[in-house]
């Protein structure tokens, strides 16, 4: 299994193709229905991986659309838990100082049948900064056309070469709600907490 996607090495339009990188590359085996094998480039396993880019649960581990990373994954799943286990080295596209090396795992379990709930941990490091992630999530089917999804977590970031330290907190409860045929409600509440900031940020996003 392959695919891929591209874009840019920065934040400014490219100028040529040779400014262009793919964001996603992977070879994977399953030699049976349960197991995965992969290597590649590819997004970490933690959390839910939700839609919105710059969501608190995805900005906040550095886990967004660019924060990909070569690696190699195994892949478990079963009707009543699902796991993945992620060791990487960092894009090696990007400069060598850059490249966040470490390890990520998820776990979620089935409960009452429409409900997972799961746990994700992180550890990274470059020659800059270490950063240490752990999360709680739940992702639930309330009834038909709906359904609840929540992940809260925290992510302890330092600097390599002092001991200064930064703890953040977040939080994300997004619900799908079938209003009538063809039109659904999506509600998304966000929490962001920094212990260097002295109030914290809530974010009430709603669309159809």
């Amino acid at each position: 299994v392959s695919q891929s996607r591209y874009g840019l090495k920065g934040t400014a339009a490219a100028k040529s193709m040779d400014e262009y990188r793919s964001r996603e590359y992977y070879a994977g085996f399953r030699p049976a229905p349960e197991w995965g094998f992969y290597a590649g480039l590819f997004d970490k396993p933690f959390g839910i991986r939700v839609v919105e880019h710059n969501a608190y649960s995805r900005t906040t581990p550095m886990l967004n659309m660019n924060d990909q990373a070569h690696g190699v994954l195994v892949h478990y799943t079963t009707p009543q838990f699902e796991t993945a286990f992620n060791v990487f080295v960092g894009n090696l596209a990007s400069d060598k100082s850059l490249q966040n090396k470490g390890v990520s795992g998820t776990f979620e379990y089935t409960v009452l049948e429409k409900n997972r709930i799961g746990m994700s941990l992180m550890s990274s490091k470059n020659d800059f900064l270490k950063a240490q992630a752990f999360a709680l999530h739940i992702r639930s089917q309330l009834t038909y056309g709906a359904s609840l999804m929540f992940e809260g977590g925290r992510v302890d970031k330092s600097p390599v070469s002092n001991a200064w330290k930064k703890n953040e907190y977040y939080a994300l409860m997004q619900n799908h709600i079938k209003a009538t045929r063809g039109v659904y409600v999506l509600n998304s509440i966000e929490y962001y907490k920094s212990s260097l900031d002295k109030n914290y940020r809530v974010c009430i996003v709603t669309g159809k």
